[in-house]
């Protein structure tokens, strides 16, 4: 079954407004790539999200939650040793 998750566009520009629905099952990974962009890496083409000022990460939050709200979407948050971090991700 295919699951898709909807982002709402805000645009004054008519056919770039609206909902845009996303394949769930083609979602490989999901960075804020900019503080103000987000990008959805999949199967085929990368998806590149525009946020307003400084909000990339409360959109990348958003993205995610929903992808884990789909029927079957389950997100494993992955436990660090104590005083280890992730302080950069490269995609390559």
């Amino acid at each position: 079954m295919t699951n898709f998750i909807s982002i709402p566009v805000t645009s004054e520009t008519a056919f770039a407004a609206g909902d845009r629905l996303v394949n769930v099952n083609t979602i490989l990974g999901v960075f804020a790539t900019d503080t103000n962009k987000v990008t959805l890496f999949t199967a085929g083409e990368n998806i590149v999200l525009t946020t307003t000022a400084a909000k990339a990460v409360p959109v990348l939050i958003a993205i995610n939650t929903a992808i884990g709200a789909t029927p079957g979407g389950q997100i494993v948050e992955v436990d660090l040793p104590t005083g280890s971090q992730v302080t950069s991700v490269a995609i390559a």
